[in-house]
C-alpha cells in the first residue's frame, strides 16, 4: 500500500525530460484534469549534479520544481545542530559538488535524487528538509518540492551573512549586545575564534585586522572582490561578515574554511598543527589578498590603501678595490680618503606594509637578587632606527650598512618589534618592555617626516587600535589579542574562544610585556580635528579631504575651545616638563570627564585614572574574584565596585585629616558611598537590559551625569576641602617654592657677577 503522501506528491508535481541519477530519462505525463489547488512552478537549474558522481558525465536538464510554503517538516528544524562553518563536503562521498545541509542534524549531504545520499538520509532518517548551501535554496525529501518560507531566512543569513551600505555604517557606533540560540549574550565583531590546532597566530592575526575599518567595510561586501578568482579572497570575506554578524546562533566563529584556503595558498607554509610566527603570517597574508585583489601591477587595492607607505633605503656597501688595495700596501694615497667613502652608497624607495623595530640585547648577567634583569625601553629609543641617520649592520644576504627614513606614512601603521631570535642551538626570546603612549604617539617627534605639500596637513599623530602579545616559552606559548571596539571607547582582550573587557590605561604595560611579536596596529588622527573629536583609539575609516576640512573648519569656529581643558592642560605641562628632563612619558591623569556619559565612564575611564590603576589590583579583583566563587561571574563586579569606593572613600578621610588635622566630618565618606551605590545599581540595570535597545541619547546623558557629580561634590565633597583650608594652603606652598626660587636665583645671579 503505498501513503496518501507519495499519491499527492505524483498528482501535484511536474516533471519535464527528467534523467534519473543520469541513468535513464523518465517522462511522466500530466494529469487530464488540473488540480484543485494552483501550484506554483520553478525551473530547478541551480542543481547540475543530483545525484551522485556518475551524473558528472552526462548532460542533465533542467527540471520543473513544485514551490510551496505549507511544508508540514518545517517544526522539525534544528537550528542548534546547524554550523555552517565548516567544508561543505559531503559527509558520505566526501564531495563538494552540490552539498545540501540536513536542517534536522547538521549534517551535510550530496545531492538530492533518488539515488542521491541526501534522499536517502531522509528515508533512513526521517530528516525531510534540506538547504542547498550554494543556492541558499530549501527543499522538502523525499517529496521534492522547494519551501518557500520565510520563517527561514535567519538561516540563510547565517549561512551567507549580508551587509547594506546602511548597515555598515552603523556597525561603530552600535552598542546592543546580540543574543544566541543558547540565551548568552555577544559583541559582533568581538567574537572569539576557535583555535584548531594551534592556529591561534591566525586568530590573532585577524581579530587585529578586523579593527582596520576600511578593510572591513570593503570585505564585507562581496561585489568589491567579485572579480577575484582567488579561494583565499572570498574565504576572508566570508569570515569577516560572520565576525560582524549580529544574527549569529552561536557567539564564537570557526575559521576552518578560511585555515583551509590558507593552507593550499601558502602551499602548507601555514597549515593547522603546527605553531607559526604572526608576523610571517600577517606579512604573508596581506601581500597575498593585495596581489590576489589587483586587476594589474599597476592597480592599488585595500590593502596598499590602508597599510602600504615608503621608505627611503641607503645601502652602504664596502668598496672591495679600496680594501684590497689598503691591505696590499698599495693604499698610502687613501690615509686621506673619509671613512664613509670606503663605502659604495646606494639609495632607493621601496613600499612597505609593516615596519620593524629593533630591541636592545637583553643582558647576560643576574642582578644580586638571582634574578634576569627586565630592561625596559621607551618607543622612542627604538624608532630611531628610521631617523635617516641611525645606521643599522646587516649581514645577510651580505654585509652592509642600511640606513633608513620615512618617506610616506600610511593611514594605518603596523610594527613589530622582533623579540625571537634562533641561534644554532634554541630560540630565544627577548624579555625587554617596551614603554609607549596608547593615544598621540607623534611620529614626527622621533623621526624626521617629509614636508607636506601646500593645502595639506602633516597627519603623524597615531593612535593603538590592536596589539598582538605573546606568553611563555618561545616554543611553547600562546599568543592573544588587544583589540579596540570603537562605539563603547573600550578595550578587549581576546584569546581564542576567551573574550573579556580590560581598559587600556590598567593593561599598557600588558600590551607588551610578553610580547613575541608585539604586532601594533596604530592608526594616524589629524592634529585638530581628531584631538578634539577624541576617537579614543581612533579608527575613522573612510573621511574625505572634504568632510576632514570641514571638521577643521567647525572646530576653528567653536569658541574657547580651550577653557574646558585646564585640567588636561596642567597635566599636559608636567607630562611635557617630565619629558624633557627625564625623557619619560607619564601616565594621563583625566580623560575628558566632561564628557562622560554614566558614572561607570566617570570613574572607571576618565576621571583620576591613577587612582583607578591603583585600586583596581589592589582592592576591585580581589574582591571581584572572591565574590565569584560565591555569586557568580556576571553579578561579581558589584560588591568589588562597592567595596572599591568604600575603600576610597576611607583613603580620602585619612588624606583630609592629614591636610587640615580638623576632625573628620565623613561628608566625603557619604559622597563615595553614594557614588558607589548609585553605580552598583547602574552595573545592574546595565546587566539586566543587555541587549536591548533602549538608551540615553548622548548629550541628555552627559548632562545627568556631570549634573549629578557637581550637585553631589558641591554638597558633600567641597565643604571638607573649604574647612580644611587645603586650597589655602597649597597657595602658601606655591608662593613659598617661588620665593625659593626666586633667591636662588638671585644667588646665583650675584655670584656671577662678583
Amino acid at each position: 500500500m503505498k501513503s496518501k503522501r507519495e499519491e499527492s506528491s505524483r498528482t501535484t508535481t511536474t516533471t519535464v525530460n527528467e534523467e534519473d541519477n543520469g541513468n535513464e530519462s523518465l517522462k511522466r505525463q500530466k494529469k487530464s484534469e488540473p488540480p484543485a489547488v494552483a501550484l506554483p512552478l520553478a525551473y530547478d537549474d541551480d542543481d547540475e549534479n543530483d545525484d551522485d558522481d556518475e551524473s558528472n558525465q552526462e548532460s542533465h536538464t533542467h527540471r520543473v520544481v513544485q514551490v510551496r510554503r505549507d511544508c508540514p517538516y518545517l517544526d522539525t528544524v534544528n537550528r542548534q545542530w546547524l554550523d555552517f562553518d565548516f567544508e561543505r563536503f559531503c559527509s558520505v562521498s566526501m564531495s563538494n559538488l552540490n552539498v545540501y545541509a540536513c536542517l534536522v542534524c547538521g549534517k551535510y549531504f550530496q545531492g538530492r535524487g533518488n539515488k542521491s545520499h541526501a534522499y536517502t538520509h531522509s528515508l533512513e532518517a526521517g530528516h525531510h528538509v534540506y538547504i542547498n548551501l550554494r543556492t541558499e535554496k530549501v527543499y522538502c525529501l523525499p517529496d521534492g518540492y522547494e519551501i518557500n518560507d520565510p520563517s527561514l531566512d535567519d538561516i540563510r543569513h547565517v549561512l551567507n551573512p549580508r551587509f547594506t551600505t546602511q548597515q555598515i555604517q552603523q556597525l561603530d557606533k552600535n552598542k546592543q549586545w546580540s543574543r544566541t540560540l543558547d540565551g548568552s549574550d555577544y559583541l559582533p565583531g568581538m567574537v572569539g575564534l576557535n583555535n584548531i590546532s594551534n592556529t591561534d597566530f591566525v586568530n590573532v592575526t585577524i581579530q587585529s585586522l578586523m579593527r582596520v575599518t576600511p578593510l572591513r567595510n570593503f570585505f564585507l561586501i562581496p561585489d568589491n572582490y567579485q572579480h577575484s578568482k582567488s579561494p583565499l579572497v572570498h574565504q576572508f570575506g566570508e569570515l569577516t561578515r560572520k565576525i560582524w554578524h549580529s544574527r549569529n546562533f552561536k557567539g564564537q566563529v570557526s575559521p576552518h574554511e578560511f585555515l583551509q584556503a590558507v593552507m593550499k595558498a601558502s602551499k602548507k607554509k601555514f597549515r593547522i598543527g603546527a605553531q607559526s610566527d604572526p608576523v610571517e603570517f600577517m606579512a604573508w597574508l596581506l601581500n597575498t589578498l593585495h596581489a590576489d585583489l589587483r586587476t594589474s601591477k599597476k592597480d592599488t587595492s585595500i590593502i596598499s590603501k590602508c597599510f602600504q607607505g615608503e621608505l627611503e633605503v641607503v645601502k652602504e656597501v664596502p668598496n672591495k678595490a679600496l680594501i684590497e688595495k689598503k691591505e696590499n700596501g698599495e693604499g698610502q694615497n687613501t690615509d686621506g680618503v673619509s671613512k664613509r667613502s670606503i663605502f659604495v652608497s646606494e639609495t632607493k624607495r621601496s613600499p612597505f606594509l609593516m615596519l620593524g623595530l629593533d630591541l636592545p640585547p637583553p643582558p647576560l648577567f643576574k642582578d644580586v637578587m638571582e634574578k634576569n634583569i627586565i630592561p625596559q625601553v621607551h618607543m622612542s629609543a627604538i624608532l630611531k632606527k628610521f631617523d635617516g641617520e641611525t645606521i643599522t649592520e646587516v649581514v645577510r644576504p651580505h654585509v652592509a650598512r642600511m640606513r633608513y627614513r620615512v618617506t610616506r606614512l600610511p593611514q594605518y601603521l603596523i610594527f613589530h618589534m622582533r623579540r625571537f631570535t634562533k641561534n644554532n642551538f634554541f630560540m630565544e626570546k627577548n624579555p625587554t618592555l617596551v614603554t609607549f603612549p596608547v593615544k598621540n604617539l607623534e611620529l614626527k617627534d622621533y623621526m624626521p617626516l617629509p614636508t607636506p605639500k601646500e593645502n595639506e596637513k602633516l597627519r603623524s599623530k597615531y593612535d593603538l587600535i590592536a596589539n598582538i602579545v605573546h606568553d611563555g616559552k618561545p616554543a611553547e606559548g600562546y599568543y592573544r589579542a588587544f583589540v579596540q571596539r570603537k562605539s563603547e571607547e573600550l578595550w578587549y582582550e581576546i584569546q581564542d574562544l576567551h573574550v573579556s573587557e580590560t581598559l587600556p590605561h590598567m593593561k599598557k604595560h600588558d600590551l607588551l610585556r610578553h610580547v613575541a611579536v608585539a604586532v601594533v596596529v596604530l592608526k594616524y588622527k589629524g592634529l585638530t580635528a581628531k584631538d578634539q573629536l577624541k576617537v579614543f583609539p581612533c579608527i575613522v575609516v573612510g573621511v574625505s579631504k572634504t568632510e576632514y576640512l570641514k571638521i577643521e573648519e567647525e572646530e576653528e569656529a567653536r569658541p574657547n575651545k580651550y577653557g574646558r581643558r585646564n585640567l588636561q592642560l596642567d597635566a599636559a605641562v608636567v607630562s611635557a616638563v617630565a619629558r624633557a628632563l627625564l625623557g619619560l612619558d607619564l601616565e594621563p591623569q583625566f580623560d575628558e570627564p566632561y564628557l562622560s556619559t554614566s558614572l561607570q565612564d566617570f570613574w572607571g575611564r576618565r576621571w583620576n585614572l591613577m587612582v583607578t590603576s591603583i585600586l583596581r589590583p589592589t582592592v576591585y579583583d580581589p574582591v571581584l574574584n572572591f565574590s565569584s566563587r560565591l555569586i557568580g561571574r556576571k553579578w561579581a563586579p558589584l560588591p568589588a565596585v562597592l567595596g572599591t569606593f568604600i575603600v576610597s572613600a576611607l583613603m580620602h578621610e585619612l588624606i583630609f585629616y592629614h591636610f587640615g588635622r580638623v576632625r573628620p566630618t565623613w561628608e566625603i565618606s557619604l559622597f563615595f558611598l553614594l557614588h558607589g551605590v548609585c553605580l552598583t545599581a547602574e552595573i545592574a540595570l546595565k546587566k539586566a537590559l543587555k541587549g536591548r535597545s533602549w538608551q540615553l541619547p548622548r548629550p541628555i546623558a552627559i548632562v545627568l551625569t556631570i549634573g549629578f557629580v557637581m550637585v553631589t561634590g558641591v554638597s558633600l565633597f567641597f565643604p571638607q576641602i573649604i574647612r580644611c583650608r587645603a586650597i589655602e594652603r597649597a597657595l602658601h606652598e606655591y608662593a613659598a617654592l617661588g620665593a625659593f626660587v626666586k633667591n636662588g636665583v638671585g644667588l646665583l645671579t650675584t655670584r656671577s657677577f662678583n
